[in-house]
């Protein structure tokens, strides 16, 4: 049996993978990167139409700030009353 393996480019840094792609296109390490961030890549964002990051001229990715977890009980952040 032969395993039919699928190349995939990560569009933020370029580096080529083999097996299914994410969703969302990216890495692990450009996920992980943006996740530390604070942020998440936005649903169906297209990739090809955005310019190249200036910094490192790798494609420029848009992300949507990560949703909050909800605070379930009941304290507002942490803060003392």
């Amino acid at each position: 049996m032969n395993a039919i393996s699928e190349w995939w480019t990560c569009p933020s840094c370029g580096a080529r993978f083999t097996g299914a792609r994410p969703d969302h296109a990216l890495c692990r390490d450009c996920l992980d990167q943006l996740e530390s961030l604070g942020y998440e890549p936005a649903p169906g964002a297209p990739y090809g139409d955005l310019p190249p990051c200036p910094d490192c001229g790798g494609q420029m990715v848009e992300v949507m700030p990560m949703a909050q977890p909800l605070d379930l009980d009941g304290d507002e952040g942490g803060r003392e009353r």
